[in-house]
C-alpha cells in the first residue's frame, strides 16, 4: 500500500515545492532580499527583507495586493525581517479579512513549523548600499547679529550587512552650512552593530565604534515588549571616550573624559492613535543623572515628538522630527546601490548650548525599526 502511495506523495511534494518557488521568484523580481517561502497545506509562509520600499507598510501592501497566490491557499503567514532577523508575524487570510487577521511580535510559527530552516534566497550579505541625505547636527536661535545658527552636512552613508544581524555603517560628513566651527569634510558615524531577537519578545542591538558628537565607545540597547507591543521595558548601557576625528573638543570639562551610561527605559503605546509615551531614567552621554519623558506620534512614515528632560547638568525641552525624503521606492541591489536617505532627522532643544541629556546612538537599530513594524501600527495602516 505504501509503495502505491509513494509516487502520489512525491508528486504532492514536488507540486508544493513548485508553488513556493514561483512565489520566491516573484518576491526576488520585486527586489526583496533574504527571501524564504514554504507552502504547506492551505498556508503560504513568506519571509523577506525590504530594502526597496521606503515605507514598510508599502512593502506589505504590495505583497498582499499583487502576490501570485497559489490555488488552494487560504492563509498567508508573513515575517518581515531586519538584518535577516524575523521581527513580527502577520497571519492574514487571502480574503484580506481584517477581523480574522492577527499581527504579533510572537513569531512562534517561525520555529514550530520548521519554516526558519528553509533556504534563504537573494541574500543581502556583502551588498553595499550608499544613502545620501542631509544631516543636521545642531541648530540654535542666536543673537541679533547671528539670529539662526545651524550645522548642516551632506551625509553619504554606507550600509553593509556582514552576517545575520551584523551590520557595518560608515558615514562621511560634507559641510553645507556650518555656523559653529571651521570643520571641513570629516568622518561621521562609523559603527559595527549586532542585532538579535531573543525569547520573551526581547530585541537588542550591541554596537561599537565612532558616534556623534565626537565620541567613540560601545553601547547596548535592549527592550522587552508584551506580545502586542503595547508595553515595553528595557535598558541602555554604554561606555564612551572622547574622539577628535569628527572635530576638535570644545568643552574639556564635559567632553574630554570617559563616561559610563546606564539607563532604564519604559514605553506605552496608545494603539488606536499610534502614540508612544516613553520615559528614561539614569545616566546620559556625559554621565549626568536624570530623567527624560517623551510623547511621539506616528503619521504614516513621519514621526513628531516633544520631550522634557532634567539631569544633574540642567533641565531642557524640545521637539524632534522624523520626516521621509523622496523617493518612495528604490532600485533593487545587485552588489552596489546609491539612493537617497530614507528620512531626515531633526531635533531642536530650547537650550542648545548644554551637554545635559545627550544620547549616544548608532545610525539605526532593531528597537527603532520596531516603531515601523509594531503590530498595532501595521494593523492600523494595512487596513485603513
Amino acid at each position: 500500500m505504501l509503495k502505491k502511495l509513494l509516487p502520489f506523495i512525491l508528486f504532492i511534494g514536488l507540486l508544493t515545492s513548485s508553488k513556493a518557488q514561483e512565489v520566491s521568484h516573484w518576491m526576488i523580481s520585486k527586489g526583496f532580499e533574504n527571501v524564504q517561502t514554504l507552502s504547506r497545506n492551505d498556508t503560504l509562509f513568506i519571509s523577506y527583507e525590504n530594502r526597496v520600499h521606503r515605507y514598510e507598510v508599502a512593502a506589505i501592501k504590495e505583497i498582499l495586493n499583487t502576490l501570485p497566490i497559489p490555488d488552494g491557499t487560504n492563509t498567508l503567514v508573513i515575517f518581515p525581517k531586519y538584518q535577516n532577523l524575523p521581527t513580527v508575524q502577520l497571519i492574514i487570510p487571502t480574503s484580506l479579512d481584517q477581523y480574522l487577521s492577527k499581527i504579533t511580535l510572537k513569531t512562534d510559527l517561525w520555529s514550530s513549523t520548521g519554516f526558519g530552516e528553509t533556504v534563504s534566497e537573494n541574500q543581502s550579505t556583502f551588498k553595499a548600499d550608499l544613502s545620501i541625505g542631509p544631516w543636521i547636527y545642531g541648530t540654535q536661535i542666536g543673537n541679533y547679529d547671528d539670529p539662526i545658527k545651524i550645522e548642516l552636512d551632506l551625509a553619504p552613508t554606507l550600509h553593509l550587512q556582514l552576517a545575520k544581524g551584523l551590520k557595518l555603517t560608515g558615514q562621511l560628513l560634507v559641510p553645507v552650512i556650518n555656523n559653529y566651527s571651521d570643520n571641513g569634510i570629516r568622518p561621521g558615524i562609523l559603527t559595527l552593530e549586532q542585532s538579535v531577537k531573543l525569547p520573551f519578545n526581547t530585541y537588542a542591538t550591541a554596537s561599537f565604534g565612532q558616534y556623534n558628537p565626537r565620541r567613540y565607545g560601545a553601547r547596548l540597547h535592549a527592550m522587552t515588549y508584551t506580545k502586542d507591543g503595547q508595553w515595553g521595558l528595557g535598558t541602555t548601557l554604554g561606555y564612551t571616550q572622547p574622539s577628535s576625528i569628527s572635530g576638535e573638543l570644545t568643552y574639556d570639562f564635559y567632553e574630554n573624559r570617559a563616561t559610563h551610561i546606564a539607563r532604564v527605559n519604559a514605553s506605552w503605546r496608545w494603539l488606536e492613535q499610534d502614540l508612544i509615551l516613553s520615559g528614561s531614567f539614569g545616566t546620559f552621554l556625559y554621565q549626568d543623572l536624570g530623567v527624560k519623558v517623551e510623547a511621539r506620534r506616528q503619521f504614516k512614515e513621519a514621526q513628531i515628538a516633544v520631550f522634557l528632560q532634567k539631569t544633574s547638568i540642567r533641565e531642557n525641552a524640545g521637539f524632534s522630527l522624523f520626516l521621509p525624503i523622496p523617493t518612495k521606492k528604490y532600485s533593487s541591489i545587485k552588489q552596489f546601490r546609491v539612493r537617497t536617505a530614507r528620512h531626515l532627522r531633526y531635533r531642536y532643544r530650547f537650550r542648545g548650548q548644554t551637554y545635559g541629556g545627550e544620547e549616544m546612538q548608532p545610525f539605526y537599530d532593531i528597537v527603532l525599526k520596531l516603531t515601523e513594524l509594531n503590530p498595532a501600527f501595521l494593523y492600523n495602516k494595512i487596513f485603513e
